[in-house]
């Protein structure tokens, strides 16, 4: 294989550590094989350049378990082999070899581990939770799955094991509705879910109280409670016992007002309706709150001082007297400040620079310093430790002076599986030096850290399992800066039992009901039973029993419920809206069936005519409203049937149809000419969309369009006519053309996903400043449009053409406010907005600002 460019090559070697002009054929013999260094660190799945400089003549290779995507057959000084990583390839290094006669030249790859765990876990699920776990990464892995401690349903905790690229589906069933806090760990990672476990019909999750028991040594220990008791109404208590004092507190909710108490003596009432929030409390104190469009203002008083405070996005200021003023301004965001005056004036901030490549992490600094009345401050950064092209562990370093002396400090993590180990050097008016070793798998975390310096020797060991509801805590020292009335050895161990009681259905009825309210009905068809039908609403789902019956929980103000009939029924699917009290028999309309068979020869089936109009192959059948219909016979060329049929199909009818198709003699055909041409603007259509067509043909031209048996739009002559896509059309629409002697039947697609409006920005990424060209086009007759900013503004669209507008927007600082960042850009979501009467469509893009 010969390469175009010899220099492109010259710099690929050079480039991967090895020169071209190292071995030639007048040069010195190079030994029979050579062996390279490790050339670089890839992933699995990466594709990379192996060059080989120094090869001539045919070449044979052997990539071990790489994937070849192109060897080169022979070299003429270098020859450069492109390979690919299997994506669960494990990690370690490999060697590969390109061998050209006697010389055998080995290039050695190291392949990085990659740990990682996809789950997919659903946000709902009907009777259970289907999950789905994938090993994509390139080494085995423990999975660990248990419900949170504080997760209303349960379910013993499972481990599996996952080869790479294994997929693992499992099911956990759940006989009662609830929420299931989730809890996934693998490989010193953890994740948490929230899964919503629906019953049948929707109904509602029964309210719980969730629970904690803690006890542990030295004495002591504590009950919590809390947990809704019914709509509007909640409670939570919590009892501790701690060296020999016993304390209490609760709350109780009742729709906006919160009432709370405690045995301090405390006690506050709380109201919260809308933006307003108001709390009156013993000790005396007053707290007021109104937030609104992402604005809050706030007081604060009580006898011992005031406190005012405002926030809006991206900033707060805070003003207080308590004996002395104090203040704080803050900018909040990817770059932090503050200013403040706390006893003395302050100052700080941070910033996060982010790498182009976000596998490479980013770099964090901060810093802050008191100006008066003595100065100190401190400054210090922190980012990843990066081995080959990846992150791994974390490091920091700060300098900082205080009243005693200036101080610095320096340390990092890093992880070695399941193990991490970590360090720390600094220096405070004397040397100290920590080190640190740490264990986490599952449920189980062990930490060991040791320091070594003046007056800060100590030595500390910690332990922390989990294990579904049980969770145990344990700490033991000795040594640390010396404190009076503590012994240098210390030692605490906790452990605690989570659980839930269920409140019991009265409780909930008497104090307030559900959220839902449950709804019982019957589904029925000519008057009689329906069984196995299927009643859907965006909550649940119901199926009737064999008398027809069903029952689903809906919310108080109703919802609209579609009735799906049983496989083989001839009954019409409808949807209706079902409210709470009334009436719930839901009667579904009667179907028919026909069946067309075709006769003869050259038959390609009929247009069937009439409420729902659609086309029959021949040998099909189709379910359809009961009623009068027509059929237009379909055949090949040189082939008919003779006239149209005409069909009464009745309620629960099955008709079967025989239409004859034969050859056609040259006498009876139409006279030769090109016939009647249908052209339209657009196929399929929207819903509301305005559709031109034009005729072409000899004679008078007659163009009809239909939905159903209701006529739309009739024109003659050739055109172009323009006629509207009514806004609630589903089915396809008949367009019926009469020329030339000879009536056509087409359908016309109704698709409710194609867009109506289109929206162009120009240029698509812009800077602070600089103008923007936005053209929108709407497929149908609108009656005007305006762009929707992110500040709240609507900026009016001028037409200029049909269905044509366009308006020029300035990039301000205002647009930014509510802009996502991405890298070194921001994203400015707009919206389009067009209507016509009360029919408003919405069209959204960002606009890609240049930070």
């Amino acid at each position: 294989m010969r390469f175009p460019s010899s220099l492109l090559l010259l710099s690929l070697a050079w480039a991967f550590g090895g020169s071209p002009l190292a071995a030639s054929p007048s040069g010195q013999a190079p030994p029979p094989t050579a062996v390279t260094g490790v050339a670089r660190t890839l992933s699995p799945g990466e594709a990379f350049l192996l060059p080989f400089p120094g090869l001539f003549g045919p070449l044979t290779w052997e990539v071990g378990p790489f994937r070849p995507l192109l060897l080169p057959e022979g070299g003429e000084g270098l020859a450069v082999a492109v390979l690919e990583v299997p994506p669960t390839l494990s990690p370690g290094v490999y060697r590969v070899c390109a061998v050209a006669g006697e010389r055998r030249a080995c290039r050695e790859v190291a392949v990085a581990e990659v740990r990682r765990v996809e789950a997919e876990v659903p946000a709902r699920g009907l009777g259970g939770v289907a999950l789905v776990l994938r090993n994509r990464g390139n080494v085995p892995e423990r999975v660990h799955l248990a419900p949170d401690g504080e997760s209303p349903l349960r379910f013993p905790p499972m481990a599996l094991a996952l080869d790479p690229g294994e997929e693992r589906r499992l099911f956990l069933p759940f006989p009662t509705p609830g929420d299931l806090l989730l809890l996934l760990r693998y490989g010193g990672q953890e994740e948490r879910y929230r899964v919503r476990v629906e019953g049948e019909g929707g109904a509602p999750t029964p309210y719980r109280l969730l629970g904690r028991l803690e006890a542990g040594y030295p004495l002591g220990g504590g009950l919590s409670l809390e947990g809704g008791l019914a709509k509007e109404v909640g409670l939570a208590l919590r009892v501790d016992y701690l060296e020999g004092a016993l304390s209490a507190r609760g709350r109780f909710n009742l729709g906006p007002w919160t009432l709370e108490g405690g045995s301090a003596p405390t006690l506050a009432l709380g109201y919260r309706e809308g933006p307003l929030f108001l709390r009156l409390a013993y000790p005396p104190s007053l707290e007021a709150e109104w937030a609104e469009g992402g604005e809050t203002y706030r007081l604060e008083a009580s006898p011992g001082g005031l406190a005012l405070a405002y926030a809006a996005p991206g900033f707060s200021v805070r003003a207080a007297y308590a004996g002395s003023p104090s203040f704080r301004l803050e900018r909040l965001g990817d770059f932090q400040a503050f200013l403040a005056y706390e006893g003395g004036l302050r100052l700080g901030g941070s910033l996060f620079l982010g790498h182009a490549q976000a596998y490479l992490g980013g770099v964090g600094l901060s810093g802050e310093a008191t100006l008066f009345p003595a100065f100190s401050g401190r400054l210090g950064i922190q980012g990843p430790l990066v081995t080959g092209s990846y992150p791994t562990g974390q490091a920091y370093f700060e300098v900082a002076y205080r009243g005693s002396g200036p101080a610095f400090s320096l340390g990092a993590t890093y992880p070695l599986g399941p193990l991490w180990l970590g360090g720390r050097l600094g220096y405070e008016g004397a040397p100290h030096l920590g080190l640190s070793l740490g264990y986490r798998e599952g449920g189980l975390g062990l930490t060991v850290q040791g320091s070594l310096g003046e007056g800060k020797t100590a030595l500390a060991l910690g332990l922390r399992y989990e294990e579904g509801p049980y969770a145990l805590e344990g700490k033991a020292g000795w040594g640390g800066i010396p404190r009076p009335g503590y012994a240098p050895a210390y030692f605490e161990l906790k452990g605690s039992y989570a659980f839930s009681l269920p409140v019991p259905e009265g409780v909930t009825l008497a104090l307030g009901g559900y959220e839902r309210v449950r709804v019982e009905g019957k589904v029925t068809v000519l008057g009689q039973p329906l069984p196995r039908a299927e009643v859907v609403w965006e909550g649940g789902q119901a199926r009737a029993d064999a008398e027809g019956r069903f029952r689903l929980w809906l919310p108080p103000e109703g919802a609209r419920v579609r009735v799906i009939p049983p496989p083989g029924a001839l009954v019409l699917s409808q949807e209706t809206l079902l409210r709470p009290g009334e009436g719930a028999e839901l009667s579904l309309p009667p179907a028919s069936l026909l069946r067309l068979v075709c006769q003869g020869q050259g038959g390609r089936g009929a247009y069937v005519l009439g409420k729902e109009s659609l086309f029959l192959p021949c040998g099909g059948q189709a379910v359809l409203p009961p009623g009068s219909y027509r059929l237009s016979p379909e055949a090949e060329a040189g082939y008919g049937s003779e006239g149209q049929g005409q069909v009464e199909l009745g309620p629960l009818e099955e008709r079967r149809v025989v239409l004859a198709f034969a050859p056609v003699s040259r006498e009876t055909l139409h006279p030769p000419g090109e016939g009647v041409r249908l052209s339209l603007s657009a196929s399929p259509v929207a819903p509301g969309e305005e559709v031109e067509a034009s005729l072409a043909g000899e004679g008078p031209l007659r163009l009809s369009v239909w939905e159903g048996n209701a006529l739309l739009f009739r024109a003659q002559g050739k055109g172009p006519f323009r006629f509207q896509v009514p806004w609630e059309a589903k089915g396809p629409l008949v367009v019926r053309v009469e020329g030339e002697g000879k009536e056509e039947v087409h359908l016309l697609p109704v698709d409710p996903s194609r867009e109506l409006l289109l929206l162009r920005l120009n240029p698509g990424r812009a800077a602070l400043g600089q103008e923007v060209e936005v053209a929108l086009s709407v497929r149908f007759p609108a009656e005007g449009a305006e762009l929707l900013l992110p500040d709240g503004r609507a900026l009016p669209f001028t037409r200029v053409g049909e269905g044509a507008y366009a308006l020029r927007l300035k990039v301000e600082e205002g647009l930014l406010r509510e802009a996502e960042p991405l890298g070194h850009l921001l994203g400015v979501r707009l919206r389009a907005v067009a209507w016509q009467g009360e029919r408003r469509v919405e069209r959204g893009t960002r606009l890609w600002v240049l930070r």
